[in-house]
């Protein structure tokens, strides 16, 4: 490739401006306007690029996540909600390949712009304490109790299989009730996979992406205050809304 540009982030504004030598590598920052939108760039250089060196890949990683990171925080200072990418995104050409870009994408854009405005994305894990919760199944459960007082092998068997059930039945339950309320307060919420837990006591069960208003936070915060003793909710954030980005 022997021009290329990288892309940090787009705006919501078509001004034509300089931010300094302050990119990844020192890489001079600027933005390729096109009518009312704009992306955020620096020129690639064949003798800095981005990638990671062989030797220090982890630390360099680092580093470019860092930097790219700063300069899309800046442009969210200076411009407001942006469309971030990922580090590494590069466009192949110079400043007119980005704004034939714009151009040919400037609807989705435009409207992926207006998506994001005065929102945020935050992430909901919502963790149940398994061994808190059978116990109390045990107490409360008239099947589970009819079982036990049976006091029999095969009794036994069906108790294991009735906490089961009711154990399943009740994180169901909770889920959907986190989700509905959640939704009342989210332009838009994305499923993750879940692929452990944080603490040993504790099993993660729902975790969600959700694209919050400025406007809705507080209302957010206040829904996943309600929810069983059983149950604990974390919310982190705000971030950048990359799970909501599909340019």
């Amino acid at each position: 490739m022997e021009e290329g540009i990288y892309i940090y982030c787009m705006i919501n504004d078509g001004i034509e401006t300089s931010f300094g030598y302050i990119g990844i590598t020192d890489n001079a920052v600027f933005t390729v306007p096109f009518r009312d939108i704009g992306a955020v760039v620096h020129k690639l250089r064949c003798e800095s690029s981005p990638q990671p060196s062989n030797s220090d890949a982890k630390e360099d990683m680092v580093e470019l996540a860092t930097s790219h990171q700063y300069i899309i925080d800046m442009a969210t200072d200076k411009f407001g909600s942006v469309i971030p990418f990922n580090p590494n995104r590069i466009l192949e050409g110079n400043e007119e390949a980005v704004i034939a870009w714009l151009k040919r994408d400037y609807v989705k854009i435009k409207n992926t712009l207006n998506e994001v405005m005065d929102k945020a994305e935050f992430e909901v894990q919502v963790f149940m304490a398994r061994d808190v919760l059978i116990d109390r199944i045990k107490c409360e459960s008239d099947e589970f109790m009819r079982l036990k007082d049976l006091n029999s092998g095969k009794a036994y068997v069906l108790g294991q299989r009735v906490l089961r059930v009711e154990l399943e039945q009740k994180v169901d339950s909770v889920c959907k009730s986190v989700y509905a309320q959640i939704s009342k307060c989210a332009a838009k919420i994305k499923s993750n996979e879940i692929t452990g837990t944080l603490m040993p006591e504790k099993q993660l069960i729902m975790s969600l992406s959700c694209l919050i208003h400025d406007d809705k936070l507080d209302e957010l915060k206040g829904v996943l205050k309600v929810i069983d003793d059983c149950f604990e909710v974390r919310l982190s954030g705000p971030w950048q809304p990359y799970n909501f980005i599909l340019i």
